[in-house]
């Protein structure tokens, strides 16, 4: 939270006129993530473990769904087999 804090008050700061914007930035965004982090750290351990386990099943279908469709595998097996066929 502190290092969200310190990294908003780094960013440069545009001076352009615009015809919006958001009210008092930094210190609503900063405000939100506290909430935020707060309301996080009140969930239960049972909560977490949920958290965790349809964590790692999303993340299984992902990574496994991703190995099977990727576009850019068959792309590559494409290449390899252009390059193998003598011309």
């Amino acid at each position: 939270a502190i290092g969200s804090m310190v990294v908003l008050l780094l960013l440069p700061q545009n001076k352009t006129p615009l015809p919006f914007k958001v009210p008092f930035v930094p210190l609503l965004p900063l405000l939100s993530v506290f909430i935020n982090l707060f309301l996080i750290l009140k969930l239960s351990y049972l909560t977490w473990i949920r958290f965790a386990v349809w964590m790692v099943i999303g993340l299984s279908i992902y990574l496994f769904y991703g190995l099977r469709h990727s576009v850019e595998k068959e792309r590559q097996e494409e290449q390899h087999t252009e390059k193998s066929q003598p011309t």
